[in-house]
């Protein structure tokens, strides 16, 4: 077999992406840095020389999706033409649909992979609060919303919501939601 010489990134980049299909088809124990590095023809020792270990490299695979995820809210967020209201709305409808390649979010919020569920919406909300709080204090400044702290708030909010989203049965669930947001921040629209 020749080796075939590539820059670092895609090289990198080709075992994320192989990783990714990896453990979507074998789960986290049936993967192996050995079959990875079969998959793309490349020795086992150069999967090692970018991720030290399955585990490290599972974390940047999880990490990419977050990063994924987080892109999708924060054009929401952070769009100025829309409404408070209507950015709030737009973004729920993203959590529902959420969907990246290959199907990676169905292996991720499998019952089976509960912990991992969390993890990820946990880095999802911490990383949305700083938008969401800028956010806040823009509406503030225009005096649609009445708050004392907007980074307390920010973190309130996204992790009160996903209290109820996790633990809450009910199916009115979003509507709830969004009225206890804008219930806290006094928003008048």
């Amino acid at each position: 077999m020749n080796r075939i010489s590539k820059p670092p990134e895609i090289r990198k980049q080709e075992i994320l992406d192989e990783a990714k299909k990896q453990f979507l088809k074998n789960g986290y124990e049936g993967t192996s840095m050995t079959n990875i590095a079969a998959a793309i023809h490349v020795t086992e020792g150069l999967c090692y020389k970018y991720f030290k270990s399955k585990q490290e490299l599972f974390q940047s695979v999880i990490d990419k999706y977050v990063e994924e995820a987080y892109e999708k809210f924060v054009a929401v967020v952070s769009d100025k033409s829309m409404s408070l209201e209507e950015r709030i709305n737009l973004n729920f409808k993203i959590i529902k649909n959420i969907e990246t390649p290959n199907g990676i979010n169905k292996y991720f919020h499998n019952e089976k992979n509960e912990a991992l569920h969390l993890q990820i919406i946990y880095k999802i909300m911490n990383r949305l609060s700083e938008p969401f709080q800028k956010i806040i204090e823009e509406e503030a400044k225009k005096g649609t919303i009445h708050i004392d702290s907007s980074k307390d708030v920010a973190h309130f909010i996204m992790f009160g919501a996903l209290g109820v989203l996790l633990c809450d049965d009910k199916e009115d669930k979003e509507e709830r939601i969004k009225k206890y947001v804008f219930k806290m921040l006094g928003y008048s629209g």
